[in-house]
């Protein structure tokens, strides 16, 4: 089972490394500009819409750069163990002989440091919001909810049972989904 770790891992770390390196773009790329001149962001499905941040104060930009990145650090601990937990799952999926226990307690504990993470975003969010002025909450609302706010990165729609990664029913790639 070691070398089902270390190959998992491995992976997983060239995958991030990829998508890292894909998400930088091409450096000579200049941003899209706003018809007031303004930066512009980008949202998933490739739209622009005008830059928030630059409607606020370099102070405020400051204080919610801070909570990102205070944000980051008191939780990598909390996501590299949902990472390692995911690793775990996957492990016990693959074994020659699954145990239906040990598959169900990792679930219990990773759905635990789930919700943990999930609970931190909300704090993380409120002191987000107590920073912004009323137009700009609207706004940074409107947008959590455009993205599936509280469903995590991908939305809603990425979750739960059907094509994923695995190969057991319900988790993966040429898995059935367990209905």
């Amino acid at each position: 089972m070691n070398h089902k770790t270390n190959l998992l891992t491995a992976i997983g770390l060239l995958i991030l490394a990829a998508g890292i390196a894909f998400a930088q773009g091409h450096p000579s790329t200049p941003p899209a500009q706003t018809p007031q001149g303004g930066p512009r962001m980008q949202n998933r499905i490739g739209s622009d819409h005008p830059n928030p941040m630059a409607e606020l104060t370099p102070e405020v930009q400051k204080q919610l750069i801070d909570l990102r990145i205070k944000f980051v650090q008191d939780n990598a601990q909390l996501m590299a163990n949902i990472a390692t937990a995911r690793m775990e799952l996957q492990e016990l999926w693959l074994d020659d002989n699954p145990s239906a226990d040990k598959i169900a307690a990792k679930v219990q504990d990773l759905d635990k440091l789930q919700l943990q993470l999930k609970l931190n975003r909300i704090t993380n969010q409120i002191a987000i919001l107590n920073l912004l002025p009323p137009d700009l909450k609207k706004a940074f609302l409107q947008m959590h909810r455009r993205f599936g706010m509280g469903h995590g990165r991908m939305g809603r729609g990425m979750k739960g049972q059907g094509v994923g990664m695995g190969m057991r029913p319900g988790m993966g790639m040429g898995g059935e989904s367990a209905q």
